[in-house]
């Protein structure tokens, strides 16, 4: 009988647990290459020295106990695991889980990371455990790894709680990121795209933003957009140069998915009344170029002042909604330039400054 109730008992709960995962809410990531990936966020459980002591006695079993073999570099959670860590945390995006497995090979497949030796790699995949890890930027021959719920570790590179199997030592394959990285033959129709990569340069062709999508590019120096790149008027696409700080070796993690950038350091206007179809290459480079808005807030006046002025070119002021109000043209080779904003009502407006190698957008409030 008592085994009755547990069966009937073990049968609920499981049905509950269905139903749990019906109504998680889920998110989207994206591979440097603009391949979307599924996950979800999960709260932290807390008590799970269970389950992570059991890969650490399987390693010491394996290998011997030596406590100099690994290093613990965040605590043990239920909130991520080696995957994720590999694939998207590393790459500077959020703590998360990937919600479908078959979500992994998007970063090799849509040639985001492609096949390399051990000595070149980035990452390593080991096929058939389920698991993978990132090669350590300080520590020459280790790299760094979650273990199943349990902590975030460095290690030796072929000294893991995955290396055998039942059918004996698992395969390894090694990947590195492909640079330059390349968006194309995509349509974006969501808000909250956020497409990051660690390569000096992205290339996005043939690609449409529709009406209503909110997409972002980041880069470390550069952002080519090319023939058949489209984004449709009620759209906003964001260039972003800002390399990805995230330090494998001393990992400060993110708590919530990463909110969308502001303009400050964005390179690319809201798309607002008409539809914008490249027909030649356009590069967004980040350049030595200093700016700076003062004062802000601002009454009257407000001072453009920049540290190449012979680059410059135009000089505007827009609205929330992307509108041109004012357009200065005779700007080049004039460190500083002054504007008249006293018959602007109040409110935030953004300067748009362009010129060679130049194209970026500052916010400041009209008082």
């Amino acid at each position: 009988m008592k085994r009755i109730i547990l069966l009937i008992i073990c049968f609920w709960m499981f049905i509950f647990n269905i139903n749990a995962t019906d109504e998680m809410i889920y998110f989207y990531v994206y591979t440097p290459n603009g391949s979307q990936i599924k996950i979800k966020i999960e709260e932290d459980e807390g008590n799970l020295e269970y389950f992570w002591y059991w890969d650490f006695y399987r390693f010491f079993e394996i290998y011997g106990y030596n406590e100099s073999l690994v290093t613990i570099l965040a605590p043990a959670t239920n909130t991520y695991t080696c995957q994720d860590f590999a694939w998207i945390i590393s790459d500077g995006g959020p703590v998360c889980i990937f919600a479908s497995v078959d979500d992994i090979p998007k970063f090799w497949e849509d040639g985001s990371y492609e096949e390399t030796t051990e000595a070149n790699a980035d990452k390593v995949y080991y096929e058939g455990a389920g698991h993978a890890a990132v090669k350590s930027i300080l520590y020459q021959g280790m790299y760094v790894s979650k273990w199943g719920f349990g902590p975030l570790v460095r290690h030796p590179y072929n000294l893991t709680p995955y290396e055998y199997s039942s059918d004996g030592l698992i395969k390894k394959t090694y990947y590195r990121l492909k640079c330059p990285s390349e968006i194309k033959d995509k349509t974006f129709t969501t808000t909250d795209v956020n497409i990051r990569t660690r390569c000096d340069t992205i290339k996005v062709s043939n690609t449409i933003i529709e009406a209503g999508a909110n997409v972002t590019v980041t880069s470390n120096s550069q952002i080519t957009l090319l023939p058949g790149f489209q984004a449709k008027a009620g759209s906003t696409f964001y260039a972003k140069i800002e390399p990805i700080d995230f330090d494998v070796d001393n990992p400060v993690l993110p708590a919530t998915p990463a909110p969308m950038p502001s303009l400050q350091r964005t390179f690319f206007a809201p798309v607002v009344n008409d539809d914008i179809t490249l027909l030649e290459e356009v590069k967004m480079a980040n350049t030595t170029q200093k700016i700076a808005i003062y004062p802000n807030p601002a009454s009257n006046w407000i001072v453009v002042k920049t540290s190449n002025p012979e680059k410059l070119q135009y000089i505007e002021i827009h609205n929330l909604n992307g509108t041109p109000l004012k357009r200065l043209s005779n700007v080049a080779n004039s460190e500083e330039t002054k504007i008249n904003i006293s018959n602007l009502p109040a409110g935030i407006y953004f300067v748009v400054v362009s010129g060679i190698d130049i194209l970026q957008n500052f916010k400041f409030v009209k008082e």
